[in-house]
């Protein structure tokens, strides 16, 4: 008699925007259907598992590709509900999209790459492809004559605009002017500081830079990047006001150098002058 062996595939199905395995799934919405040009929509894609908050590793960002579109705010929040057997984590990302043209605008699939703990087993989920209807541009209506109430309204901006330098100049004309040097300022001359003292050793150069990058979010964005993920870093920074394509490579600086720290490095010839050279054309256009 011959024996049949049953191999069991873990597989990745699609369903009315769901993609699930057999322990953690992915779902994603957006929050209308249409938008105006000069409007927003709201992405959200959440991650559900059965477990607690570090069953899974998530050590990539998302970085959805979109068509008509671009990602103006991003952030991320991570709750648990009930205990033991029945525990469950909720991982949302939040992302706010604008539009760039008028017409059908398209977020491709996402990849999420995860790793599950603590056997590091790496997996894959992928959600479907959204549209999202957009507006027309609205033209500017030009009109033949300037109405009386913005007349009034321009002169009365125009004096209190004259009231306000007054003011200004009267007030620096009492007191001794104090250069004032900025957070960025401070953080470039201690990258270069940094760089002549590590004498070449990329690993002293990252410790260093582990701490620079730690101060500058916490004194310019008021983020306190211990211990968070890059992809909760970026979020964060992001939300305090910096661009998102920055937003990104500050976080992936911050994470290898406090990586860097504990493990021995053998870096490629010229890596630490190409870093340093990164980050300073980085910050300089900040």
């Amino acid at each position: 008699m011959k024996t049949t062996k049953l191999a069991v595939i873990l597989s990745v199905v699609f369903w009315n925007g769901l993609a699930f395995s057999n322990e953690i799934s992915v779902t994603q919405s957006l929050d209308k259907s249409e938008v105006a040009y000069d409007g927003t929509a709201q992405l959200q894609v959440t991650l559900t598992w059965k477990g607690s908050q570090f069953a899974y590793l998530f050590d990539k960002p998302l970085s959805p590709v979109t068509d008509r579109l671009k990602i103006r705010e991003f952030s991320t929040s991570l709750s648990t509900t009930g205990t033991g057997a029945d525990e469950v984590t909720t991982k949302i990302f939040r992302f706010t999209l604008v539009p760039t043209s008028s017409g059908i605008g398209k977020i491709q699939p996402i990849t999420v790459s995860y790793l599950k703990w603590p056997d590091s087993i790496p997996g894959v989920l992928t959600t479907e492809e959204l549209s999202l209807g957009i507006g027309e541009r609205k033209s500017v209506e030009k009109s033949g004559s300037i109405p009386t109430t913005a007349i009034v309204f321009s002169v009365l901006g125009f004096m209190a605009m004259l009231a306000g330098v007054f003011l200004v100049m009267r007030h620096r004309s009492r007191q001794n002017a104090i250069p004032q040097i900025s957070p960025k300022e401070i953080f470039l001359e201690r990258l270069s500081r940094l760089k002549a003292d590590s004498g070449g050793d990329f690993g002293k150069f990252q410790s260093g830079l582990y701490h620079l990058l730690g101060e500058f979010v916490a004194v310019r964005y008021t983020v306190r990047p211990e211990g968070m993920s890059e992809e909760d870093l970026a979020g964060g920074l992001n939300s305090a006001g910096m661009t998102y394509s920055t937003a990104q490579k500050i976080a992936k600086w911050y994470v290898a150098a406090r990586e860097d720290r504990f493990r021995p490095l053998q870096p490629e010839p010229g890596a630490l002058v190409r870093l340093e050279t990164d980050i300073r054309v980085t910050m300089e256009k900040m």
